[in-house]
């Protein structure tokens, strides 16, 4: 916001956004048309990609970013908290029953983002404080979290993922939070930009533009802010 107090300019030109798939899909492609209403004389390129691309190399000028970030020369901005969700639908809970304790997963069904996620094991804070690491040895693996959503809807299994990608399922009752007291590791959702002395209008607004947004959506812990457009 102080980037941009006391701006003259309208933001205009090129404006290259990467983000991860799912969430880009989501709410990125939605949020880049409400910014082109707002300041129409800025084109757009949305990168959809779930690696984290380099910024010089692919002329990036912002990048949405999930996770904890290496260690870079980038200027980053955090907009928000990522909360994860254990989750069954109800069919498969009335099939298999409701898990009581993290190591009953061993026995059940599960639904992966990646193949690799059935080698690694789920990092769960007890109630108590502890700390826990549970297999999940079998199930299926579909890397694009709205399709594995719609299976676990579907009854296929437990799924570990994103809140924000359940919360509505959540809602309607076509889902239901497993072992909920177990706490997971939020993901920090950042906005990443190269350093420059000057930052053109259109990234400083765009970046502004998010921080407003993500504030929105269901299953995130967005960092608070203040102000708006003009």
């Amino acid at each position: 916001e102080t980037e941009i107090s006391g701006e003259d300019l309208v933001p205009s030109g090129l404006l290259r956004v990467t983000a991860p798939i799912d969430f880009g899909q989501e709410y990125v492609a939605g949020w880049l048309l409400q910014y082109k209403q707002i300041y129409p004389d800025v084109e757009f390129d949305l990168i959809l990609a779930n690696d984290f691309l380099d910024l010089n190399q692919s002329q990036i000028d912002v990048a949405l970013r999930v996770g904890t970030l290496p260690d870079s020369g980038l200027i980053a901005r955090k907009l928000a908290d990522a909360p994860q969700a254990i989750v069954a639908s109800p069919r498969y809970l009335k099939r298999k029953g409701m898990p009581e304790h993290p190591n009953e997963f061993q026995a059940h069904d599960h639904v992966f983002f990646s193949a690799g996620s059935r080698q690694q094991h789920l990092e769960l804070t007890a109630p108590s404080g502890s700390m826990l690491r549970v297999s999940r040895p079998h199930g299926i693996a579909i890397n694009s979290v709205r399709s594995a959503v719609n299976a676990v809807t579907s009854g296929l299994g437990i799924y570990s993922g994103p809140l924000w990608a359940v919360a509505e399922e959540i809602a309607r009752g076509n889902l239901v939070q497993v072992l909920a007291d177990y706490e997971q590791n939020e993901l920090p959702f950042y906005a990443v930009r190269l350093p420059a002395t000057v930052v053109p209008a259109r990234i400083a607004t765009f970046i502004l533009h998010v921080s407003e947004r993500i504030q929105t959506v269901d299953g995130m812990n967005a960092v608070k802010t203040s102000g708006g457009h003009r």
